[in-house]
């Protein structure tokens, strides 16, 4: 929902497209790792996919929002001119770090949903297929 207001552009230069490249796989592998400590069950009598999660699924999300903040904090109050010097140095723009962290926080986001969905699928195809409820779609090859 912020992102029209805080994005303004990619950077397409060759440092900056690296950046913003490795932010959207760190996002995703972030997102990946937290993930995987939910789990997955299917309600026969709801017919319906639920997830679980725990003390570790959620201390993983703090960890990873905690350094993200950290990071954002600190750019300005704490490593800012060294991280001003080493983007300088590497011909980063402020737009591909902006762009960069906003990649990193929907790559994040975007995993988690997909290990949802497909998770979700998961499992019931499994209930269903334990169950004999998924049949084979009949083959509209003659034959």
């Amino acid at each position: 929902m912020l992102v029209p207001v805080f994005f303004r552009g990619m950077d397409t230069s060759e440092n900056g497209l690296l950046l913003e490249g490795g932010a959207v796989l760190l996002g995703a592998l972030l997102g990946l790792a937290a993930s995987s400590f939910m789990r997955f069950e299917y309600d026969a009598a709801r017919q319906q996919a639920f997830s679980r999660t725990g003390v570790a699924f959620v201390a993983a999300w703090v960890a990873i929002t905690v350094a993200k903040l950290s990071f954002s904090y600190g750019s300005t109050h704490w490593f800012g001119r060294a991280l001003g010097t080493w983007m300088y140095e590497n011909a980063i723009s402020p737009d591909a770090m902006r762009a960069a962290f906003i990649f990193l926080n929907i790559a994040t986001m975007l995993a988690r949903v997909c290990v949802i969905y497909f998770g979700g699928r998961r499992v019931a195809r499994e209930a269903g297929a334990a169950h004999g409820v998924l049949q084979k779609a009949p083959s509209r090859l003659a034959g």
